[in-house]
């Protein structure tokens, strides 16, 4: 289960997070919202902004700030 909200809000984490079709992705993501089922936020692997359901989600770890993760 994911943390109780605001614990990752605004924070860089990152995700192993499996697709509706069972793809499984690492990635790192710049958290901006969360509800009770989705995690708002920019990825740096899709380069772009994503919603990710909660269920979904199978581990997450906040990550150190660094420079290759900041958006341009």
């Amino acid at each position: 289960m994911i943390s109780p909200k605001g614990l990752y809000e605004h924070q860089t984490v990152e995700m192993i997070y499996i697709n509706k079709n069972g793809k499984i992705t690492q990635r790192v993501v710049k958290i901006y919202g969360i509800t009770e089922e989705k995690i708002f936020g920019y990825c740096f692997l899709r380069k772009g902004y994503r919603s990710f359901q909660k269920d979904q989600i199978l581990a997450l770890q906040p990550r150190n700030n660094r420079r290759s993760d900041k958006l341009a």
